[in-house]
Formats: C-alpha cells, sequence, structure tokens
C-alpha cells in the first residue's frame, strides 16, 4: 500500500491544478468568460477537497460555498499582480 494516495490528497492537487490554470489564464489575458468557467472550476475543486477532509475545514468548506467566481477571480488577479511586481523586483536586483 505504500502507492496509496488518500482522496484528500488527490483532491488538493486537483485544486492545485485548476489554481494554476486560472493564474495561467489570467496571464495570458484569456476572456472574462473563460476566466469565470475557470474559476467556478477551482471552486468546485477547492470544495471537493474541503469536503474529501470534512471534520478539519468546515470554515472552508463554508467560504468556498459562499464566494462568487468574480470574486475568486478578483483574488487571484491580485495575487497575479502581486507575483508579476515581485519578479520585476527580483529582475531589477540581479546584476
Amino acid at each position: 500500500m505504500s502507492n496509496y494516495v488518500s482522496g484528500g490528497q488527490k483532491r488538493d492537487k486537483a485544486a492545485a491544478k485548476r489554481e494554476r490554470s486560472l493564474m495561467g489564464a489570467i496571464k495570458r489575458g484569456e476572456s472574462e468568460g473563460r476566466l469565470l468557467v475557470l474559476a467556478e472550476k477551482l471552486r468546485e475543486a477547492k470544495l471537493q477537497a474541503c469536503r474529501a477532509r470534512r471534520s478539519e475545514h468546515s470554515t472552508s468548506t463554508e467560504k468556498w460555498q459562499s464566494i462568487t467566481p468574480q470574486e475568486i477571480l478578483k483574488k487571484y488577479r491580485r495575487k497575479c499582480e502581486r507575483r508579476a511586481a515581485a519578479d520585476a523586483e527580483d529582475a531589477a536586483a540581479e546584476p
């Protein structure tokens, strides 16, 4: 059973993959409609991951149930902007 991966870990990986997909789409400047679809898919993946670990993260489940795709998109756009700013600072600091 050394190769066994629990359902929670699988769902965590799926959620991380959805998160990377959304971030990449934001960076590529994809259409608003496509971004909203990806945000909804991320929301569903996060909910599944939270439900897989029922007792640990009931507040996380409530958070992801109540958040809209527009709010998710806004949050991840800010995250992309912060990463871009940090990358620019790093590039400027290199000799």
